[in-house]
């Protein structure tokens, strides 16, 4: 099926022409409707879907089998209308409607129109999945281990409202089932076994959920978990304790850290003296590592994952216990390659059993902390510092930014050796 995209005025449109195999379920020469968006990435996302679920329909037409509801309604959409199930429709639209079809014999064409199909019965328990596939395009960078972490909220909210409600259908949600499942974090809260701020991401991550079922499936229902929101209280800002000096230089003499993998302890000696996540070392593939540069250093870029943000896509200099850690994996970390939960877990764990944590709730995250004290007590312009980091400098950029053996000049002013 040939198509294109079309951009009238600030709105792309989508003209397709019906191939002839399906003449006999299809009535239409070419298919040409709005696809609602002036982002072009966007229009090209809702195309393909809209193709992928339009063709499905007509193969269902030719079988003689009956097309899945969301292949209805996407279908619909080509027909300039937004499905609606036909209770919902007021007397006068359904009459625009029907004279809208006045002229067409298939049924699946006027079940479509008219709003007669019947939604499927989804259960709660398939609604992370349902929202994981058909979000997929927003995390097309993220590989496998960020896919999971990133789906982890919503998989722990389904279960808490699973226990909260049971596995009922989602469309039968209703305002009193979204207030008992709010009412059962409230108590949550009240016992200490979770945070306010916990309760209102489950809160958040089932609306949000909700909102992109609704949308596809039942436009014109309201969602029930709007407005639930716990009060929460005076926000207070959370940061990870930096891990003292002196606790770096314990972990980095000889035999402390020797309970750990080669690859696992090199990883932080790389942290130790850059500040990057650990995310960012784990992902390193061997040809974004140049030792042999005039000033050694890595690429951080995002190939086979997704990095946090624009200005995490950056040049990291190397020195000290950091370029002695990576001389040792001159092709990475392939044993964390696409693992770096797995990588923070385990080295947490080994900090807390050997009791290089102290009482203070330290965790090996906070290494990125200390790594920004260090600087800001080497007075280290906010600039520099920034692109050490790898944060949004604050207003707008100029330049190229500083040069390596800047960045080398400076980091060897604050690193461990």
């Amino acid at each position: 099926m040939s198509n294109s995209l079309q951009l009238r005025g600030k709105t792309w449109w989508i003209r397709w022409h019906v191939p002839k195999r399906f003449k006999s379920v299809e009535t239409r020469k070419e298919i040409f409707f709005s696809l609602k968006t002036g982002d072009e990435e966007v229009a090209q996302l809702r195309a393909a879907t809209a193709k992928k679920r339009t063709v499905a329909m007509w193969e269902a037409r030719l079988s003689g089998e009956n097309p899945d509801f969301e292949a209805v309604v996407k279908y619909c959409q080509t027909l300039g209308f937004t499905y609606r199930p036909v209770a919902e429709v007021s007397d006068e639209e359904f009459i625009a409607r029907f004279k809208a079809i006045e002229d067409v014999k298939d049924a699946a064409t006027a079940d479509a129109v008219l709003g007669t199909v019947k939604p499927p019965q989804m259960k709660v328990s398939g609604l992370a999945d349902w929202y994981d596939e058909h979000t997929a395009y927003k995390r097309k960078k993220k590989n496998k281990e960020q896919n999971r972490i990133w789906k982890s909220p919503f998989n722990l909210c389904i279960k808490r409202f699973q226990e909260a409600c049971g596995d009922m259908e989602v469309l039968t949600i209703d305002r009193k089932d979204a207030v008992k499942f709010r009412d059962n974090l409230k108590e949550m809260v009240a016992a200490g076994s979770i945070q306010a701020d916990t309760a209102n991401k489950s809160l958040g991550s089932i609306k949000t959920m909700m909102k992109y079922y609704l949308l596809d499936l039942a436009p014109n229902t309201a969602n029930p978990f709007d407005g639930l929101a716990l009060s929460a209280g005076k926000k207070q800002q959370k940061t990870r304790p930096p891990i003292p000096s002196a606790s770096i230089q314990q972990w980095l003499r000889s035999g402390v850290l020797d309970g750990l993998n080669d690859q696992a302890r090199d990883i932080l000696h790389v942290v130790v003296n850059t500040g990057c996540r650990p995310s960012e070392i784990c992902g390193l593939l061997p040809h974004h590592i140049h030792l042999n540069a005039n000033v050694p250093h890595f690429d951080l870029v995002e190939e086979g994952r997704e990095l946090k943000t624009a200005a995490s896509i950056r040049k990291v200099v190397v020195v000290g216990v950091a370029l002695e850690a990576m001389r040792r994996n001159p092709e990475g970390f392939p044993r964390y390659r696409g693992k770096h939960g797995t990588y923070s877990t385990a080295v947490n764990k080994y900090l807390r059993e050997n009791k290089l944590t102290g009482d203070n709730g330290l965790s090996f995250y906070g290494l990125r902390h200390a790594f920004k004290d260090r600087l800001r007590a080497a007075n280290m312009s906010d600039s520099l510092m920034d692109q050490l980091m790898g944060h949004t400098e604050k207003g707008e950029k100029y330049g190229e930014g500083y040069d390596l053996h800047r960045m080398q000049e400076a980091l060897t002013e604050v690193s461990f050796y």
